[in-house]
């Protein structure tokens, strides 16, 4: 009779840290963003070169931060971060990567601010428009 086949230490650990997971998955919630109909357009530009919108919304979040920490000056002190918002209902899915930095830069809170500020930093910076 074959011998059952023990797992794998990676197997074992992946399965322990599938616990760990499951706890940290309220880090994972959706971004619950109100934008106008530029910031939209915007973001479908953005889309059309190729990317879908959960990639561009996070590649924006995290632009935004870069730009930020190159600027060295506070987030909610710089040029067009906003003060409110559209009317247009989207959510943004973080990715591992960008709650890792929203983490790390102490910006969990202002999550919904960077996808504004970053759509637009980031559509200024790809269209290099001025």
């Amino acid at each position: 009779m074959p011998r059952k086949k023990q797992p794998s230490i990676a197997v074992k650990k992946a399965l322990e840290q599938m616990q760990t997971t499951e706890e940290t998955q309220s880090a994972y919630q959706p971004i619950s963003v109100m934008l106008t109909e530029a910031q939209l357009n915007k973001l479908k530009e953005i889309t059309l070169l190729g990317m879908n919108e959960r990639f561009a919304l996070n590649l924006a979040m995290r632009y935004a931060i870069t730009y930020a920490n190159k600027k060295k000056q506070p987030m909610d002190k710089l040029k067009g971060f906003p003060k409110k918002f559209g009317n247009r209902p989207i959510d943004v899915e973080p990715t591992a990567d960008t709650i890792m930095m929203l983490t790390e830069n102490d910006l969990m809170d202002k999550s919904k601010e960077l996808v504004v500020f970053g759509l637009k930093v980031f559509h200024e910076r790809l269209f290099n428009i001025k």
